[in-house]
C-alpha cells in the first residue's frame, strides 16, 4: 500500500486525506446540521475540494479556515472536546484540512509557512495512511481497499500488482 501512495499525485494524496476526514465528519454531525461547527467544517472541506478538484481556491484563503480571528477554527474544536473518539475525529479532520493547506502553499511555492502548517510533511501523511490501512484491513482486504480507491480515481495512471490503473 506505502507503495502506491508514494506513486500518487498530490492531488491524489490530498483527496484520500479528505476523503478520510469525510468519514469522521460524518460521524461527528449525523444529526446536527444547523450547529455553527458544522457550517464551519463543513466549509472547510469543501474549499479543500475545490482546491483538489479546480486548484482556484488561494493556500492563504485555505489557512484562514483553520486560524482566524473570527473562527475558533477545526483544531480548536478538537481541543476543547471531552470525549477521545470525538477528539480524535476532530484531530482526523484538521489534519486533513491542515494536510491540503500545506499542499496549496508548496504549489504556490511559498518558503514561509504559517507555524501550525510549517511542521506538516509527507511522513506524517504517510504514517498516518499505514495507521489508516492497518486499522481497515480488519474489515476488509488490501486488494478491496485498493479497488476502492480506484474506484474513487484516487490511483488513476499508476501501476497497481502490474495492471495499468
Amino acid at each position: 500500500m506505502v507503495e502506491i501512495i508514494k506513486k500518487m499525485s498530490m492531488e491524489a494524496r490530498t483527496a484520500l486525506y479528505l476523503a478520510i476526514a469525510e468519514n469522521s465528519f460524518k460521524s461527528l454531525f449525523n444529526v446536527n446540521q444547523n450547529d455553527e461547527q458544522y457550517r464551519d467544517v463543513r466549509q472547510a472541506l469543501d474549499k479543500c475540494w475545490c482546491w483538489v478538484e479546480k486548484g482556484n481556491v488561494p493556500a492563504i484563503d485555505l489557512y484562514k479556515l483553520i486560524d482566524s480571528p473570527e473562527s475558533d477554527g477545526v483544531y480548536e474544536y478538537g481541543m476543547a472536546e471531552q470525549e477521545y473518539r470525538k477528539k480524535v475525529m476532530w484531530y482526523n479532520i484538521a489534519d486533513a484540512i491542515a494536510y491540503t493547506i500545506w499542499q496549496a502553499f508548496n504549489k504556490e511555492n511559498v518558503k514561509y509557512l504559517p507555524q501550525i502548517i510549517g511542521g506538516i510533511d509527507e511522513e506524517d501523511f504517510k504514517d498516518y495512511i499505514k495507521d489508516v490501512v492497518v486499522i481497515t484491513m480488519t474489515y476488509t482486504s488490501e486488494k478491496r481497499l485498493k479497488n476502492i480507491l480506484q474506484q474513487e480515481n484516487f490511483l488513476e495512471g499508476i501501476y497497481v500488482d502490474n495492471d495499468y490503473v
